[in-house]
């Protein structure tokens, strides 16, 4: 039955239309089409398009028009230069405005943060999710299932330690390391050292993803605030009894592609842990007193700029090109020998470290 709000009945129409899937369906059920004058527009107009622009769009149409009803061969020549020129002008005008947005709008995400989204599209760090598939295993077969393909993933990300493969060195170590005790007790943290650790982390980890207990830096920063007190005690005890909790060590495990890595190599993933914010807590406080010892001490190389307070890998290459500039400079042959240790920081063995 046809409805009021459908509009009167038209009868007459182009006989082009009748073929068209969308207006046979009209024709057929006789409806009637328009469009509200306040509704909004399928395309949103860009920030750029301003006045000056509209007016040398409607410039350039006009020098296009004049030039193809031109019929004077001689005339006609004049104006397609002139249309040229005006069209070169317009295309290069674009440009120019759309730059100048582009830049205006990444000056503006980075005024809070210099490694917002502009720093990582520069970087490529940027990635699609990642789609887990077959991998090969150590004996050259693929896996066929999804909890096979995530145990061999990490069976390769995070190997075990071989007792049986350590040097009568390395042994040595880790017994003096398991074994090792003392009756010198640290300082207990101060309410002063915990406030600007939280400060540190609340203005470093914004937005970032909480740990399996679910509580956000942000919880635990309105939890401080309320109450000081339970932060101050809980890390204290920590330090005395020497213990980290076990729950604060459980992290949730993402992982992601490597660029240029074939998905189905068990190596060819970057693997990221979401660990709680409260050992996160812990962790800085216990780092934060142990790199002031080492400064103290001197004991920190001064090539060293990774895990280092105001140096990263930018400082580095700067200081690398300092030094071949100077080299240059003086006229001195220059050798660069570039060392890459495969799954470093997966491989390491940590009572070396410690010890």
């Amino acid at each position: 039955m046809r409805h009021e709000l459908w509009g009167p009945e038209i009868h007459n129409h182009r006989i082009s239309d009748q073929d068209a899937p969308l207006v046979s369906f009209i024709l057929k059920y006789d409806l009637i089409i328009w469009n509200y004058k306040d509704s909004k527009p399928t395309f949103e107009k860009s920030s750029w398009l301003d006045s000056e622009l509209e007016v040398n769009r409607k410039k350039t149409r006009a020098l296009r028009s004049r030039y193809q009803r031109c019929r004077r061969e001689e005339e006609r020549s004049m104006r397609r230069i002139v249309y040229k020129k005006q069209e070169a002008h317009y295309k290069w005008l674009i440009k120019q405005k759309c730059r100048a947005s582009f830049e205006l709008f990444c000056q503006q995400l980075v005024a809070n943060n210099a490694f917002d989204l502009p720093y990582k599209i520069a970087e490529g760090k940027i990635r699609k999710q990642t789609v887990l598939q077959s991998v090969k295993t150590s004996n050259g077969q693929f896996t066929n299932t999804i909890e096979e393909t995530i145990k061999t993933i990490v069976q390769a990300l995070f190997p075990t330690d071989d007792s049986t493969q350590e040097t009568h060195v390395q042994r040595k170590k880790r017994e003096t390391v398991n074994t090792y005790s003392s009756t010198i007790l640290d300082k207990q943290f101060t309410k002063q050292e915990i406030t600007y650790e939280m400060k540190l982390l609340i203005t470093m980890k914004k937005k970032k993803a909480p740990g399996i207990d679910g509580i956000s830096i942000e919880i635990i920063k309105e939890l401080h605030g309320m109450n000081p007190d339970i932060l101050h005690y809980t890390c204290n005890k920590c330090l005395e009894f020497g213990i980290f909790p076990e729950t604060w060590k459980e992290g949730k495990l993402i992982i992601f592609n490597k660029t240029g890595k074939g998905p189905s190599l068990p190596n060819a993933y970057r693997p990221i842990c979401l660990l709680s914010a409260l050992g996160k807590i812990l962790d800085k406080l216990l780092v934060f007193r142990i790199t002031h010892l080492l400064h103290k001490n001197n004991r920190l190389h001064k090539q060293q700029h990774a895990f280092r307070n105001g140096r990263s890998r930018e400082t580095a290459n700067f200081r690398l090109w300092q030094a071949i500039n100077i080299a240059l400079q003086e006229r001195v042959p220059v050798t660069l020998l570039s060392l890459d240790v495969q799954g470093a920081f997966d491989t390491v063995r940590r009572t070396s470290i410690i010890f």
